[in-house]
């Protein structure tokens, strides 16, 4: 059943599979329109459960490689000005990307902020967008804590798993007067 609203037919998402299917198009269209619909997809994650919508007419022509529709919603809003979010999620991912090959340095949100807008400029989100998107990229997998002063150091699990293990190992290989001198090294150093 459709519900109108200004004229544009409206049906909710009833399927995954239908879900899948955008997906699919998504990958093989490789446009700005697929670029927006896929990140749409990627946050939701459950179309029939977040109650999804679509547009009847913008679905057959995103399904058929048309451009989106004159006059809908989404067309108009884009006209008006509203940025197109596409560059910023790239952005997003690139800064992501930069942060698994360089996480053992130990990398704030603060400075993931300054890394994403060296790839898009003002676009860069804020430090608690950055945040929050950090923990929907990563989930579970991701820590951001304060670690020796820096606040929201940003680590994945298995990096953490890996430093508290080493941690472990060198404790049962020092004897206590060894660990005593790194110890009093270590405090007499200023950083």
């Amino acid at each position: 059943m459709a519900d109108r609203k200004c004229g544009i037919e409206v049906y909710p998402v009833r399927t995954f599979e239908f879900q899948q299917k955008i997906e699919a198009i998504c990958k093989d269209r490789k446009d700005s329109w697929a670029a927006d619909v896929f990140a749409k997809l990627e946050y939701a994650q459950d179309l029939p459960a977040a109650d999804a919508i679509y547009h009847q007419k913008c679905s057959v022509n995103f399904r058929t490689g048309k451009n989106i529709p004159i006059g809908t919603p989404d067309q108009k809003r884009k006209k008006q000005g509203t940025p197109d979010h596409t560059e910023a999620n790239t952005a997003f991912l690139r800064t992501m990307d930069y942060f698994q090959e360089n996480e053992e340095d130990q990398l704030t949100v603060k400075y993931l902020v300054h890394q994403m807008t060296q790839f898009c400029g003002d676009l860069a989100y804020t430090t608690v967008h950055m945040k929050s998107k950090i923990k929907t990229h990563f989930g579970d997998e991701a820590f951001i804590t304060d670690v020796c002063g820096k606040p929201n150091v940003v680590t994945l699990r298995k990096t953490a798993s890996a430093l508290l293990q080493e941690f472990h190992q060198s404790k049962k290989t020092c004897d206590p007067e060894t660990e005593k001198k790194r110890y009093y090294q270590n405090s007499s150093k200023t950083h």
